[in-house]
């Protein structure tokens, strides 16, 4: 964190500026050593601020990842139920919060007739021209397996049932 690296910066400094600003206690002169413990505190500092900020990122793309459906590139069912719960948390008792679960029967034949990569090839289809298909403020993801989630706060019933009819 930034404080670790600002507390870390402060003791890389107490000895250069102790040889510097301390009693003289050495007929050999101090400047060299404390410039050289400076720079080489310096260095360690950037270094450290590097990889903290690698660090942030990397937290920042796993958690990308967490909510993210590898195959679909939608949300999971994790960014789905915490979209949820968010909905439902801000929500007025008086709008509507529309959901719909589609699942895509037979899907199981179809894979087992055409295989995964065909399956995932549907599936990945249906996620790119469904969301293509969405109002603005509606969210698709894949829930699990052949199973997705449409998410309109925004509609009214028939708006969305419409909706899912052109699915």
């Amino acid at each position: 964190t930034s404080r670790t690296t600002v507390l870390l910066g402060g003791a890389a400094l107490v000895v250069p500026l102790v040889l510097l600003f301390g009693p003289p206690h050495s007929r050999v002169s101090d400047l060299p050593i404390a410039l050289t413990s400076m720079a080489c505190g310096g260095l360690i500092l950037y270094r450290m601020g590097s990889v903290v900020r690698s660090k942030a990122r990397a937290s920042a793309g796993l958690a990308e990842l967490a909510d993210q459906d590898a195959l679909t590139g939608l949300g999971n069912r994790r960014s789905s139920d915490a979209l949820l719960d968010r909905l439902i948390a801000a929500a007025d008792p008086s709008t509507a919060l529309n959901v719909v679960l589609i699942d895509l029967d037979w899907f199981k034949a179809y894979n087992d007739e055409h295989g995964h990569q065909g399956g995932d090839l549907l599936l990945r289809e249906c996620a790119s021209r469904w969301t293509n298909l969405l109002p603005r403020g509606a969210t698709l993801t894949r829930y699990g397996g052949e199973e997705f989630l449409v998410i309109d706060p925004d509609a009214s019933i028939e708006g969305t049932a419409t909706l899912i009819e052109t699915f």
